[in-house]
């Protein structure tokens, strides 16, 4: 298995407290019936959500200069469009 699809699976299941309420909300089409993946391998990185239906990633707790930096990049290579929640 490649390492980054290793590393998205663990932490899919070592998620933040804030990572487990936002899935709660997303998961089984609970908002406006979209269909949502967490943690997930997008080029060299992974996201905390995406929704491919419509292009939009999510990343929590991403404050940092770096996470900024690299969320930008994402979603501009990928021509995504992108949330970034700091708390919740």
């Amino acid at each position: 298995m490649d390492k980054k699809y290793y590393t998205a699976r663990m932490l899919r299941k070592n998620a933040t407290i804030h990572e487990k309420r936002l899935w709660n909300l997303l998961k089984n089409r609970q908002f406006h019936n979209l269909r949502f993946k967490r943690q997930v391998p997008i080029g060299n990185y992974i996201v905390d959500f995406l929704c491919p239906e419509i292009k939009l990633v999510i990343e929590i707790d991403g404050d940092s200069i770096m996470s900024r930096k690299i969320l930008n990049m994402i979603t501009s290579e990928q021509n995504f469009y992108k949330i970034m929640v700091s708390k919740l």
